[in-house]
């Protein structure tokens, strides 16, 4: 049974992807903070053994009960735009959180993971035009089941359980907001 994995554009409204943009890349006003992460260890060894060196900045602001009220107000309306747009209800949110990658000589593949071992939905949404894009593999972690490129505005929403990686980007920033939440019962993607 094939999994899903649905990639839609233009179901978020160009104000909002123009301030989620601002907000999360530019500095000139008080935007979001981030916390400094060295991913070096963290590649897939298939892909990307030559991997040297290389950082990125992540920003978690809820997990658990632990909000950053903030931002999570903020950056939720992207989740909940893009399930109105769908006819989807929001049942629970697991976790969110926003990365940026620096670029990089290569674009080198993250170790696929799933983001939490409970039955959950996940969404991508990309903040900006750049490549570096979303690998997600059969049960394997080695086979290449699609690759989604990152577009500003562009939202992925995939089955939770789905093993995935993020690549760096060579041309820009990478910026990526990520959800895991539930829906209604009654919802159908």
């Amino acid at each position: 049974m094939e999994k899903l994995i649905k990639v839609y554009d233009n179901i978020i409204s160009t104000d909002l992807v123009d301030l989620v943009e601002d907000k999360a890349l530019n500095q000139n006003h008080q935007g979001i903070s981030y916390n400094f992460f060295n991913p070096i260890n963290n590649f897939h060894p298939h892909y990307s053994d030559k991997r040297k060196e290389g950082f990125g900045f992540g920003n978690i602001f809820f997990k658990s009960g632990d909000v950053n009220k903030e931002d999570m107000l903020f950056f939720n309306q992207v989740l909940y735009q893009a399930c109105f747009s769908l006819n989807l209800i929001v049942e629970k949110i697991y976790n969110a959180r926003i990365w940026l990658l620096t670029p990089e000589k290569e674009n080198y593949i993250s170790e696929p993971h799933t983001d939490m071992p409970d039955p959950h939905l996940a969404c991508l949404y990309y903040v900006n035009d750049t490549d570096g894009d979303t690998i997600f593999f059969d049960q394997d972690k080695t086979t290449i089941i699609k690759k989604v490129a990152p577009k500003k505005g562009r939202v992925v929403i995939f089955d939770g359980s789905i093993w995935h990686s993020s690549s760096t980007p060579t041309k820009n920033v990478r910026s990526v907001i990520n959800f895991n939440f539930s829906i209604n019962k009654h919802n159908k993607i």
